[in-house]
């Protein structure tokens, strides 16, 4: 039998293990020759920093020391000094607020790439997930008041 997506000429069999006659839609890609995804990488690393030390708190625990680092650093990568990072009541998740010159005339994703970026190693490590993210440039936020 032949796939439309394995194309004419190639029949619809595990192409790595070339033994193996069961369909595509059965057959499974061993792990070693799976492309690796971001997830994958993430659950390899969640849990310690790149300097192998684990974080303070465990994984999944927001400290005030983990709260600190990353409004340093997001006030060093955006260069402003209005930053407010809020950890959540169960201390998994954070709401962070920016007002950064930097995000004048970027969309959304571009000003939450900017984010992310500074706070990538807690993201991959410590953190769970952002909750909220409000970023304004002066002007949105004197608009907003």
């Amino acid at each position: 039998p032949f796939g439309s997506l394995a194309g004419p000429s190639r029949p619809v069999s595990c192409a790595p293990c070339a033994p193996c006659s069961a369909p595509l839609a059965l057959a499974r890609r061993p792990r070693s020759l799976r492309s690796p995804t971001l997830t994958g990488k993430l659950r390899a690393t969640r849990g310690t920093y790149e300097s192998g030390e684990a974080p303070m708190g465990g994984p999944g625990q927001c400290t005030p020391a983990i709260v600190a680092s990353m409004t340093s650093k997001i006030k060093q990568e955006l260069e402003t000094s209005e930053v407010d990072v809020k950890p959540s009541t169960d201390a998994s998740c954070v709401a962070i607020t920016v007002v950064s010159e930097l995000f004048e005339g970027k969309d959304d994703i571009k000003r939450q790439r900017l984010v992310y970026k500074a706070i990538w190693e807690e993201m991959s490590t410590t953190l769970h997930a952002v909750d909220e993210l409000h970023l304004h440039t002066p002007t949105e936020r004197d608009s907003l008041q």
